[in-house]
């Protein structure tokens, strides 16, 4: 099985960087003779072809259900937020849904303070949930699925990291929202989107801030691509806006960091929808991947933290943020009710 990623790792090509303040985008292209066809989460969705809602009446976080009535199979990607119902969540992994089907699929909550329904089902947000964010989730349901638990994450971290990007950008999201900090931001992001625009036949990018490789990500099809960069690319844009990198290993040049995906273990395990979900575990960086037919679907990998730190502010930050009124303990947030009309 490891075998079959690096061969498939080898068709990857990495461009030349394009710099905008402290970030850097390097277009990645990948030969993918494939060609599988597949409706991305928002085609899906436009169409009305796609109905995500709560799982039941009652809700749970973890899971919602996915129903497709496309002909063909849907994309939604890890990290990808879904908004309304009864709080907004973000797939735990990237699942390709069957085409005519209903799949429960796992989710985390990014808006800890709402538990009541807006809407019947879940919409499109504009943005993916922060790249740091995504890579402590990488690991915590790498972890949920070698304990045999299922795509689980680690909810608090989650929260936890929430809250610190929220400290960070100077934000209080009423109910804890992470696209409520996103879109508080989002006039400053814009110039990031606006400054990398995707190239004929990319499929992917890797991605430097502050002069270190954060991460990189690549799917199947540059339609695909060009649909969703805008969000993978805010994913990225929102941590360099607020020099999240800081506490992350060192990681400067591209065949290092792809180097480091080929040292890492591999683990592989049965998909939500179609495909093998392979999950890979190294010193430096962590990733996952979708494979199905012989085609990497979607891969995304991150560097990972220096050994020692964690997803809590230095006490020296902690103090800065008393002194502007910041609660430095993960908040419990009220449990908020539908307001009357």
């Amino acid at each position: 099985m490891q075998g079959l990623f690096v061969s498939l790792l080898e068709k990857l090509q990495v461009g030349e960087f394009h710099n905008y303040k402290n970030m850097s985008i390097a277009p990645l292209y990948y030969d993918d003779a494939q060609g599988l066809e597949y409706l991305t989460f928002d085609e899906a969705l436009e169409a009305g072809l796609l109905t995500i809602r709560e799982k039941d009446q009652i809700g749970v976080v973890p899971e919602l259900l996915a129903i497709n009535e496309a002909d063909l199979p849907v994309l939604i990607l890890d990290g990808e937020e879904l908004i309304g119902a009864k709080q907004n969540r973000t797939l735990n992994t990237t699942i390709l849904l069957k085409e005519k089907s209903k799949t429960i699929i796992p989710v985390s909550c990014t808006e800890r303070g709402r538990w009541f329904q807006v809407s019947k089902s879940f919409g499109n947000s504009d943005f993916f949930i922060s790249s740091r964010i995504r890579e402590e989730k990488v690991k915590t349901v790498t972890e949920s699925l070698r304990s045999k638990t299922g795509f689980r994450s680690d909810q608090g971290s989650i929260w936890r990291e929430i809250d610190q990007i929220a400290q960070e950008a100077n934000c209080r999201p009423e109910t804890g929202a992470f696209r409520d900090i996103a879109r508080e931001k989002s006039e400053d992001l814009e110039e990031y989107l606006q400054a990398f625009e995707p190239l004929p036949e990319q499929k992917g990018l890797m991605v430097q801030i502050d002069g270190i490789i954060v991460g990189m990500e690549f799917l199947s099809s540059s339609k695909a691509y060009f649909r969703l960069y805008r969000k993978i690319l805010g994913s990225y844009a929102l941590d360099a806006l607020l020099h999240l990198t800081r506490d992350l290993q060192r990681i400067t040049l591209p065949q290092t960091f792809i180097e480091e995906i080929k040292k890492c273990k591999v683990e592989v395990f049965n998909s939500v929808g179609y495909g093998i979900d392979y999950r890979f575990s190294g010193k430096r960086v962590v990733g996952s991947s979708l494979i199905h037919a012989g085609s990497l679907i979607h891969t995304a990998f991150f560097t990972l933290r220096k050994q020692g730190e964690s997803n809590f502010p230095c006490a020296e930050r902690r103090r800065g943020w008393r002194e502007k009124g910041f609660n430095t303990e993960p908040p419990t947030l009220p449990s908020f009710k539908k307001k009357k009309n």
